[in-house]
């Protein structure tokens, strides 16, 4: 197979033709037929910060085993790609049922060079994942998710729109699914959005937001900081805090620093122990 892959890549028309013979020949049993055509549930359906929804990667392996069974299926790669330029990778391969041609596609994903947990390996799985699933297209499996009403349905029920905060301090759209955490940089919910809260639950949220946040007598945040500021994980103990523990983390931080600043202001040598 390696060998017929080099071959197609350098156009050879032969190996094109032995790699593609049985393209449209594959014949399914009525009960495969009815597997692949069911629809995905709607809470197995996630959203992306952009609004575009998807299966988790999960569903397009169950699904394919489910109905022709492990192992008479297969992804084979042709070849792989970095764009350094866009920090992506692309994965060019194609979707084989018993031996069948089904369809072939590229995937992408994106490698986020400020997250510690990624590598460039993880990220071409992830790229081969999306290339399954766009493969899977061509079957009709999950077709519902390019269906334009069903999408419109599925983002009334189920979804909201906020405001984040990037890291340059402002405010942009985001996506979320309704019964999902908010966002640790969430500011509210866009006046546009479905799936608006009540007056009572408004009311409750800005109720919480102005009681003074108190110390949880359990975490030591000078400690802790320091600790990981010194081997370099900050973002670590701050991704572990919770939404309350933030906002206090943030006004001890704005207190000290604000100490600071008094520190090192020059003595009034006319008042030099600031008496009033």
């Amino acid at each position: 197979m390696n060998e017929e892959m080099q071959l197609i890549e350098n156009n050879s028309n032969e190996s094109l033709i032995t790699f593609y013979q049985n393209a449209s020949t594959l014949v399914l049993a009525p009960e495969e037929e009815k597997k692949l055509d069911e629809p995905i549930d709607d809470l197995n359906i996630e959203i992306r910060p952009d609004g575009l929804i998807y299966p988790p990667q999960v569903f397009w392996r169950d699904k394919l085993n489910q109905t022709f069974k492990r192992g008479q299926w297969a992804l084979i790669k042709h070849k792989s790609s970095k764009d350094p330029v866009r920090d992506k990778v692309y994965y060019d391969g194609s979707l084989f049922i018993r031996n069948c041609f089904i369809s072939r596609a590229t995937g992408e994903a994106e490698y986020h060079s400020s997250n510690p947990m990624q590598s460039w390996a993880s990220v071409e799985e992830s790229a081969k994942s999306d290339c399954l699933g766009r493969c899977c297209k061509d079957l009709g499996i999950f077709k519902e998710l390019w269906q334009p009403n069903f999408v419109r349905t599925w983002l009334k029920k189920h979804a909201v729109k906020v405001w984040i905060e990037d890291n340059n301090k402002k405010a942009k759209i985001s996506w979320r699914r309704v019964d999902s955490d908010p966002y640790w940089n969430e500011t509210g919910i866009a006046k546009d959005s479905p799936n608006q809260p009540s007056k009572k639950t408004v009311a409750k949220v800005e109720q919480k937001a102005e009681t003074k946040p108190s110390l949880p007598p359990q975490r030591n945040f000078t400690k802790e900081a320091k600790e990981c500021l010194t081997l370099d994980k900050l973002s670590f103990w701050w991704i572990s805090l919770s939404p309350q523990e933030r906002k206090f983390a943030e006004m001890v931080k704005k207190n000290r620093k604000e100490e600071i600043e008094e520190k090192q202001k020059p003595i009034d040598m006319t008042n030099p122990l600031n008496l009033k």
